[in-house]
Formats: structure tokens, C-alpha cells, sequence
């Protein structure tokens, strides 16, 4: 026999690639394992980071404003009509929204609840307060923070009352 002899590489199913042989194929568990444990600390550390942020933004938003209370009083025989202008906000931005109200003779109505600053004028609970005049009566102005009479609730809220007639 004559002739060139050739060197053949045969490689065996066995063999993996990285140079590891043996019986059975081996199934190298750690390769599989180790991105899963990475990925479990880091989803780990992700929940963390999103309750801190959730705690953070939650103690931020919460203002502790008290909730004040705003009456209109009216001390005469007559109805009176007025009407307050509030600025509202909603996800669409700020808006003005009015209301009338007729106050009953000898009453008081509540013209708004809301979480005001302890040291705020009174006035700036609405943008505009108009009363509709009526005959011989002098009315007392409302843009005058001196004309609301500052009381406290039995919860110790802040209450203010403007009496309209003079």
C-alpha cells in the first residue's frame, strides 16, 4: 500500500467545547444558573429602588395644610346672591371655575372647604367674590382680609366668616 497517508480529525460527540470529555454529555449547570442569580439580585435590587422611590414621592406629596372652612354670613331679612371664583386644578392644568350662591336671611352658607396655609389671608381662597347689590343695604368688602372673623372648630380647624352686611 502505497500512497499518502492522511491525517483525519475526528471529534467526538462526547467532547464539549471546553475540552471537558467524559461518558455522558456534560450539562454545565453553572453557565445556566449563574445569569438567573444575576438577574434575581438585580430584579431584587430594582424592588428596592422602586419602594424607596414609591415612600419618597408619597412623604413628599403629603402636605399637612389643615382643612379650613369659609362661611358667608348674611344678618339681614333679605336673601343675598353672590358669586366666588376658585381656581381648580386637574390633570389638564388650572382652571377658574364660579359659583353662585344665595345666602338665606339670618344664615350663613359654606363657600368652601379646602387644605389651607396656617398663615394665608383669608382672601386668597377665591380669585373673585362678587355680591350682587340689593336695596339699602352697605356691604362689607370681601378683598378685605380684616372683614373675615377667624374662629376655630371643635377640631381646632381653622374656620373663617364674612358677614356681608355692615
Amino acid at each position: 500500500m502505497a500512497g499518502t497517508v492522511l491525517n483525519i480529525k475526528v471529534y467526538s460527540p462526547l467532547k464539549l467545547r471546553s475540552g471537558l470529555t467524559g461518558k455522558k454529555p456534560a450539562i454545565c449547570h453553572y453557565s445556566y444558573n449563574l445569569p438567573l442569580a444575576k438577574m434575581i439580585k438585580t430584579l431584587n435590587n430594582m424592588k428596592q429602588i422602586i419602594l424607596i422611590l414609591i415612600i419618597f414621592s408619597l412623604t413628599s406629596c403629603m402636605v399637612n395644610y389643615p382643612t379650613t372652612t369659609f362661611y358667608v354670613k348674611n344678618t339681614t331679612n333679605k336673601t343675598l346672591n353672590f358669586k366666588a371664583s376658585v381656581l381648580k386644578y386637574s390633570s389638564m392644568g388650572s382652571f377658574e371655575m364660579t359659583l353662585p350662591f344665595a345666602v338665606p336671611p339670618n344664615d350663613s352658607v359654606l363657600a368652601r372647604q379646602v387644605g389651607f396655609r396656617k398663615d394665608a389671608s383669608p382672601t386668597a381662597w377665591f380669585t373673585k367674590f362678587i355680591i350682587f347689590p340689593s336695596d339699602s343695604i352697605n356691604f362689607n368688602d370681601p378683598n378685605n382680609a380684616t372683614n373675615w372673623v377667624k374662629s376655630t372648630d371643635e377640631k381646632g380647624r381653622p374656620v373663617f366668616t364674612f358677614n356681608m352686611t355692615k
